[in-house]
């Protein structure tokens, strides 16, 4: 079964063009490591290389990392699946109206409350208000190179459904939930040590001139 085949279980099935998220501003600030991002465009079409330079929106990232509260903006019915590359891989990918990401990231402020008491709410509303102060349709969140860490395009696509899966999940089910034994495999990078840093939650922006990193 091919990743696209994966996405009819899903409820979703959509591929976009040819268009590629290897994108220019991503390249200027690599340094070859691996990156999760998020960006904002009017377009629920990942954006053509180079097209974000001359944006004034955010650009954020996170190395080697999925913050929180980027995955909490998603649902499964947010994932779809882009046309393959180079390589003939055909990566995941999350795009949704912005409006639609803020109410979901606030109807789950509880849950994040509730398994991660230590979480700092000054990120949290620092993170609500950049969101909110945007002015772009649509929030982008690239995986790509996080899952060219992990896994190929194919294996990465359950592991990244089974994240935006655990916000559903009865809280005295968790220990027998098979989503949840795939997030706990990563939880650690929220209650551990990294629970005190920012960049864990809310991701960092290239200038560092976020509310959250000051």
């Amino acid at each position: 079964m091919t990743a696209g085949d994966r996405m009819t279980d899903f409820g979703q099935q959509q591929s976009f063009g040819a268009t590629q998220i290897h994108l220019q501003k991503t390249r200027e600030f690599r340094f070859m490591a691996a990156y999760s991002s998020l960006y904002f465009t009017d377009s629920p079409l990942p954006p053509a290389t180079g097209a974000l330079s001359d944006s004034n929106e955010p650009y954020l990232q996170s190395r080697y990392h999925l913050p929180l509260f980027w995955l909490a903006m998603y649902e499964q019915r947010d994932l779809t699946v882009l046309t393959a590359d180079e390589n003939g891989d055909a990566w995941p990918y999350l795009v949704k109206r912005r409006l639609d990401a803020i109410e979901m990231l606030a109807s789950r402020e509880s849950w994040l409350d509730s398994h991660f008491p230590r979480l700092d709410r000054a990120w949290l509303n620092a993170f609500q208000s950049m969101l909110s102060q945007n002015s772009s349709d649509y929030v982008h969140f690239d995986t790509s190179d996080i899952g060219g860490m992990l896994a190929s395009a194919e294996d990465w696509l359950p592991k990244l459904s089974a994240y935006l899966k655990i916000f559903d999940v009865p809280q005295d089910q968790e220990d027998q939930n098979e989503s949840w034994r795939i997030f706990r495999q990563i939880e650690g990078s929220f209650s551990g040590a990294s629970a005190h840093e920012s960049w864990a939650f809310c991701g960092t922006s290239n200038d560092g001139n976020m509310d959250w990193e000051r």
